[in-house]
Formats: C-alpha cells, sequence, structure tokens
C-alpha cells in the first residue's frame, strides 16, 4: 500500500525532499552510492 502514488510525486517534486537511503547486502556487491550517481529521482538526495 502507497501513501501516495507516483504520479502524485511527480507532480510534487518542487515542494518534496526525497531522500535515498538504499543498503544492500554485502553478498549482493552492489554500489548504492553509485547507482544513485548513476540514476536517481530528480532532486533527490543520498544518504
Amino acid at each position: 500500500m502507497s501513501l501516495v502514488t507516483t504520479d502524485w510525486v511527480l507532480n510534487n517534486l518542487n515542494s518534496l525532499k526525497i531522500i535515498d537511503a538504499s543498503w544492500h547486502m554485502p553478498a549482493q556487491k552492489r554500489n548504492p552510492a553509485e547507482e544513485y550517481r548513476n540514476c536517481h529521482i530528480p532532486n533527490s538526495i543520498f544518504f
């Protein structure tokens, strides 16, 4: 269940603060900071 829709987020990006706090288990060998640099929601902040 979502609190808001993706369309609502898209239409309200200028009045939102989005924090990307992605984290992965070490065995997955993924780099969340690199993934953020390659593709993220516009105006979001990586934490």
